[in-house]
């Protein structure tokens, strides 16, 4: 294993040679939960990886597409602005960092889904803590991965069952999900949300690949898990900073104010004005990123060198050569 962590190389791994550098390792918990590979973020490098991105890019991640849901992003500003406004009126302890995974999840939710999840009884409080053991399982370590028959020891510690208790109860937020867009019919005028996209590739035969109910609950758990937490993280550190130094944060306020003047509220128009407000977000970024650790990436390619096969990590000049489908 090598740790990237210089810029210069960073570059050469993720972006000239990220097409040499883009397979995911295989683990038990990540091979269970993206059922067997078939989501975005764990699936190796492949044909339908590249075709399902393309979906989900001109479907949920294009500009324009991001852009017609400034309204549904505002509305949950302000439900989360009410919320903490409640709890200060009552003098009550307010968790920011739970209200903040609220409205992060019910915001992607709404978005790729058309509907907030988080209040469905079917999820109740089980909805943000299933988040993070499906993040616990996707790092944890598995003696199956390691050793030979290391699935006994993974079952006589529990750590298999509890896989698989995960694995059962997010497969249930999945099925609530797709059964609500089977049920529901939608006329022409009303917005085609991922969901409703992906079903529809199901019945089309010139789609390059067949896609099944388990190809659609994969992408859900990247779609479900994807935001929430790095969104909460960067939302909580920039806070925290500002916190510390009074003196941004004084001049953080009156760009805002300034900018919220007569309107009661910042808009998309409005951010491309709020340059220290920017300043601030990128600082906070560069000293507290979200995922300081990526998810890992494995070579397709090998390269024989002396007596020994080795993964390129000197080769980067030669490596298109070794490049293939």
């Amino acid at each position: 294993m090598v740790v990237v962590q210089s810029a210069e190389l960073a570059k050469e791994v993720l972006q000239i040679q990220d097409k040499n550098f883009c397979n995911r390792p295989e683990t038990a918990g990540r091979k269970r939960l993206s059922y067997n590979g078939l989501d975005i973020a764990l699936s190796p490098y492949s044909n339908y990886l590249k075709e399902i991105k393309k979906v989900l890019v001109s479907n949920l991640l294009s500009t324009k597409n991001v852009a017609s849901f400034a309204l549904t992003r505002q509305e949950e500003v302000s439900r989360l602005i009410q919320q903490v406004s409640s709890l200060s009126f009552a003098s009550k302890t307010i968790n920011l960092s739970q209200l903040i995974l609220n409205y992060a999840s019910s915001n992607s939710s709404r978005i790729a889904f058309g509907k907030r999840y988080d209040d469905e009884e079917v999820l109740g409080s089980r909805y943000y803590t299933l988040l993070h053991e499906a993040e616990y399982m996707f790092t944890a370590f598995f003696y199956s991965d390691y050793f030979y028959l290391g699935g006994c020891i993974d079952k006589i510690i529990g750590k298999h069952s509890k896989l698989e208790k995960t694995f059962t109860e997010l497969d249930a937020i999945y099925e609530k999900i797709i059964d609500d867009h089977l049920q529901k019919v939608k006329t022409k005028s009303e917005r085609q949300d991922i969901v409703d996209v992906l079903l529809r590739l199901m019945e089309d035969t010139s789609f390059p690949f067949k896609l099944t109910m388990n190809h659609i609950k994969a992408i859900l758990l990247n779609l479900i898990s994807g935001g929430a937490n790095t969104t909460t993280a960067g939302v909580i550190w920039t806070l925290t900073e500002l916190v510390k130094n009074p003196i941004p944060m004084k001049r953080v306020q009156e760009e805002l104010r300034k900018a919220a003047l007569n309107k009661g509220c910042i808009t998309n128009v409005d951010l491309s004005k709020l340059e220290y407000f920017k300043a601030v977000i990128k600082e906070t970024f560069r000293l507290h990123p979200p995922a300081p650790l990526l998810i890992p990436r494995e070579t397709r390619p090998k390269v024989l060198k002396g007596l020994g096969e080795i993964y390129a990590g000197e080769v980067f000049g030669e490596f298109n050569e070794y490049d293939r489908e």
